[in-house]
């Protein structure tokens, strides 16, 4: 709320998801499948060519790279509700450098719900509860900062309406509404908590059997606490709008 400005960042990410048959595990089936996903942020720049000299060093300090792998394993509880098991790794680069900034290893469960509506529409809910280990990298020491400041216990819950147009289903849209909760539990943040709200619209259309198009519109408001808004101070409160676009492709084999 101090000398506040806005900010556009150009963020590039791939991403990969194999999925196997079920296999059966205590009498159930249950479905595994590995998440692969790298993001590259670009502060202020709408180029990836080199050089951004006008940023000056800021470029080695925003400019990031997330990568993350997910290894999940999903079963159904009942037609309608189903769990998912999962363990993740993430990491935090500053490309530029080379420098891993941050890294965290988290245990999930995710707890989900279809409910057909019509033919052609379904209302879907999510919940899940997580635990991050975390890490964040420092070249030199900082007095009261601790490398696991960030360990938290994060629970969301998203609700997703979901509507297919067209004779052949091909055009999906979907508007959601999530509301996430961390909650910080090390050293002088514990007591911390952070909310993150969110709203979005998207829309997908299947241009062929392998290949997809999708569109996406969130906007996300962040909040904290009485110890979130004493530790963050000026930024323990932010706005966020994205926009974007992505091609996905599927191939069973």
């Amino acid at each position: 709320e101090s000398e506040t400005s806005g900010s556009a960042v150009l963020e590039f990410n791939l991403g990969a998801n194999l999925g196997t048959a079920p296999v059966t595990m205590f009498g159930k089936p249950v479905a595994p499948s590995l998440t692969l996903m790298s993001q590259r942020a670009y502060y202020g720049q709408f180029s990836v060519r080199g050089g951004d000299l006008e940023k000056g060093v800021v470029k080695d300090v925003l400019d990031y790279e997330f990568r993350m792998v997910n290894l999940a394993a999903a079963t159904k509880l009942s037609e309608n509700w189903s769990v998912t098991g999962a363990l993740e790794y993430d990491e935090l680069r500053s490309f530029r450098t080379d420098e891993k900034k941050y890294h965290a290893f988290s245990p999930i469960l995710s707890l989900s719900r279809m409910k057909p509506l019509s033919d052609a529409s379904m209302l879907a809910f999510d919940a899940n509860l997580r635990y991050a280990f975390t890490k964040t990298i420092s070249p030199y020491e900082i007095p009261g900062v601790f490398e696991d400041d960030g360990d938290n216990w994060q629970t969301g819950v998203t609700l997703t309406y979901v509507r297919v147009f067209g004779p052949d289903g091909r055009l999906m849209v979907l508007p959601s509404l999530g509301l996430t909760s961390t909650s910080y539990v090390k050293n002088d943040h514990s007591g911390r908590v952070d909310y993150l709200w969110t709203g979005g619209l998207s829309a997908t259309y299947q241009l062929t059997e392998h290949f997809g198009i999708q569109t996406f519109l969130t906007y996300g408001n962040k909040s904290a606490n009485a110890k979130g808004r004493e530790k963050l101070e000026n930024s323990r409160k932010y706005e966020n709008l994205d926009l974007g676009i992505s091609i996905t492709g599927q191939y069973a084999f």
